[in-house]
C-alpha cells in the first residue's frame, strides 16, 4: 500500500499542466467523489462466559484477536477551499461507505487445546441443544467468528498546504474528526446450520480522531484531482455482557473491547466554483 501511494503521488506530481490556475489569491466552494481502500487493524479483547442457572455451573474463556480485512469504499465530498499566494487552507466535509467488514474465526482446534473439551460441551449443548452431535461434529472446523462492519463515516477534515508547480499544485496535512456508525456480530458455530448457531449483534456510534497528508493537481481552475492518505483511530467500544438465545437456563454472554482504527488510501475528483 505504500508503494502505491508513493508512486501515485508522484505520478500526479508529474503530470503535465493542462492549464494552471494561476491566480495567487481565491476562495471558493468545491464539490466531488472519490474511492479508495483501506485496512483494517482492529484489536479485540474477547471474554465468552457460560453460566447455567440450575446447576450454577459457569464458565469464562477469555482470548485477544486482531481483526484484519482491505476493502474499498466510495465517497463524497464538499468543501471551501482558500489560496493565498503559496499556502492553501481547505474545510471538507465527506461521507464514506464501506464494502466490507473486518472479521476472524476462531478455530475450534485452538480454543479445545487450551480448555477442557466438557466445558466447550455445557456451550454448545446450551447453543445447539443436546442432540446437535458430539464436539468435533459440532465445530468443523471454526468455533465462532467475530465481525465488525464500518456502516459509514462522516468526516470534517482541515487541509493547510503550501502550493507549487505555478500554484497548479499543493501538497498539504489532514486533521480532523470522524463519527462513524459500525454493526459487531459474534456468531458461535459460524459453519453450523441456521437453527443451531447462534449469533448476537449490537450497533455503535463513535468519535475518531483523523491525521493525514494529501496531493492536489488543478488541471483548470475549476477541475482538480488529489491522492490522500489518512489513520483514523476512534474510541474504545465495548458490547457490555450481550447475551445469546439459549436453552435448558443456559446464558452464553460475550463481552468484547474494541478500537476501530482504518488507513485509507484515497483517490478524489473536485469541481470548483
Amino acid at each position: 500500500m505504500k508503494k502505491f501511494l508513493v508512486i501515485s503521488l508522484i505520478g500526479l506530481a508529474a503530470a503535465p499542466s493542462i492549464a494552471h490556475n494561476t491566480d495567487t489569491n481565491f476562495t471558493g466552494f468545491y464539490v466531488g467523489g472519490n474511492i479508495g481502500i483501506m485496512t483494517q487493524p482492529i484489536a479485540t479483547e474477547n471474554q465468552l462466559s457460560y453460566n447455567n442457572a440450575l446447576t450454577n455451573v459457569s464458565y469464562s474463556f477469555p482470548y485477544n484477536m486482531t481483526l484484519q480485512k482491505t476493502t474499498g469504499f466510495i465517497g463524497l465530498d464538499f468543501g471551501y477551499d482558500c489560496h493565498l499566494s503559496e499556502y492553501k487552507l481547505a474545510t471538507d466535509l465527506g461521507i464514506n461507505i464501506n464494502f466490507g467488514d473486518a472479521n476472524r474465526r476462531i478455530p475450534g482446534t485452538i480454543i479445545t487445546a487450551h480448555y477442557p473439551v466438557d466445558t466447550l460441551q455445557f456451550i454448545l449443548d446450551a447453543v445447539g441443544g443436546p442432540d446437535a452431535g458430539p464436539l468435533n461434529a459440532k465445530l468443523p472446523p471454526d468455533a465462532m467468528e467475530v465481525d465488525l462492519k464500518q456502516q459509514y463515516a462522516v468526516d470534517l477534515k482541515f487541509k493547510p498546504g503550501i502550493r507549487f508547480a505555478n500554484y497548479a499544485a499543493s501538497f498539504y496535512g489532514i486533521v480532523g474528526g470522524s463519527f462513524a456508525s459500525f454493526r459487531y456480530k459474534a456468531t458461535i458455530g459460524p459453519e453450523l446450520t441456521t437453527d443451531t448457531r447462534r449469533s448476537v449483534e449490537k450497533s455503535f456510534q463513535a468519535l475518531g480522531l483523523i491525521l493525514g497528508v494529501g496531493l492536489e493537481y488543478h488541471f483548470t481552475p475549476s477541475i482538480s484531482a488529489n491522492l490522500e492518505y489518512t489513520h483514523t483511530r476512534y474510541k474504545n467500544l465495548k458490547t457490555n455482557d450481550l447475551t445469546y438465545a439459549t436453552v435448558n437456563n443456559d446464558i452464553v454472554k460475550m463481552n468484547s473491547n474494541f478500537v476501530p482504527v482504518y488507513n485509507k488510501i484515497s483517490a478524489g475528483l473536485h469541481i470548483h466554483f
